[in-house]
């Protein structure tokens, strides 16, 4: 149904990649990282200017087939939209009361030592229809779930699409991909000054502030030829330039970086049988492989990736983390070993 010139689903998403039944059907609820991926075949999140424009459009709160919800729009061209509540820790909330639905929209900003992250959605109620930008942590965007109404892709998006997978093959990954201004390496760094042969190779793991790779499988062994550990970390306060990894014209990213290319959206997915999450917009996009850890000589194959950034946090240091849930900044002791992806220098 088109609405302001924007075509909408007439139903919410009930499982990924399938709508509901009914249009008063509630449909499923889905934490940030699943709903970017849950809309049905040529649909997608809407963006916050495609939920602004519901706001201005005419609209009532109504209940059909008992079911509350809201009545979007002028006839013919009207949706409905089901008080569907969300989903929190201890369980659904506010069903026939609320409807909260998801915006494809999330930067994060840092603010001292804190991680201020902003998200859209969509939010009614029996008194008024809002778009809303809010803080939300990090943390609380795994475990809220929202409901999802998706929108049409368009002729227009398709042919952006296409104009953008023809200028991706023409990105070499010797030269990096720009993504939010900075210019990432395509694949780990490996052997110290080396970056590996793929995108979807780990390349080896190295502590903060250190430039002795460990190799990802077991027994590790060191880029030294050895497994001598050190149990100690690093006192320094940023990731020294004589310790930095990264091969020449390339250095260990920031925090504010890595936060960055955190912002330019990722989703889940896999190259050559390797799974990891896609970080940009194509065509400016980097894989990062999900290539476990180790905080002692063992290497931990597990479905996650942690890549360090150059900068402490108190006693630890602070590191992208990124697993089938979605990525978020966090810290970890230094002496722990994780990937390294390089920005130019």
């Amino acid at each position: 149904m088109v609405i302001n010139g924007v075509r909408w689903a007439t139903r919410n998403v009930d499982t990924p990649g399938t709508f509901t039944a009914n249009p008063q059907d509630l449909g499923g609820h889905f934490n940030w990282s699943q709903a970017q991926n849950a809309c049905p075949e040529g649909w997608r999140m809407p963006t916050v200017a495609e939920l602004q424009s519901l706001t201005s459009a005419t609209n009532a709160w109504t209940t059909q087939e008992g079911t509350n919800g809201r009545l979007i729009g002028t006839e013919p061209h009207q949706i409905f939209f089901p008080a569907s509540g969300a989903r929190f820790e201890d369980g659904l909330s506010d069903i026939g009361a609320r409807g909260i639905y998801w915006g494809n929209y999330r930067t994060t900003e840092i603010i001292g030592m804190t991680d201020i992250t902003t998200v859209a959605y969509l939010e009614f109620d029996n008194r008024r229809l809002v778009a809303e930008m809010e803080w939300a942590d990090n943390d609380m965007l795994a475990v809220i779930s929202l409901s999802l109404r998706c929108v049409a892709i368009t002729d227009a998006d398709r042919a952006q699409a296409e104009r953008e997978r023809e200028a991706e093959a023409k990105i070499t990954s010797l030269d990096g991909v720009v993504i939010n201004g900075i210019r990432w390496a395509t694949r780990n760094v490996d052997m110290p000054g080396t970056f590996a042969e793929n995108p979807e190779s780990f390349g080896m793991f190295y502590q903060w502030d250190r430039n002795i790779g460990w190799s990802s499988t077991n027994p590790m062994t060191n880029s030294d030829g050895n497994d001598i550990w050190h149990d100690s970390q690093s006192r320094n306060t940023t990731w020294e330039r004589e310790n930095d990894p990264c091969p020449q014209g390339w250095r260990v990213p920031t925090r504010a970086e890595l936060n960055s290319l955190l912002n330019s959206g990722n989703t889940l997915t896999a190259r050559n049988g390797v799974n990891g999450r896609l970080f940009g917009v194509a065509p400016h996009q980097i894989f990062l492989p999900f290539a476990g850890s180790s905080c002692e000589p063992y290497f931990i194959g597990a479905p996650f990736g942690a890549y360090w950034s150059a900068n402490i946090a108190g006693e630890e240091a602070w590191f992208l983390g990124l697993d089938d849930i979605g990525a978020d900044m966090d810290s970890d002791w230094r002496g722990s070993v994780f990937s390294v992806r390089c920005v130019a220098q």
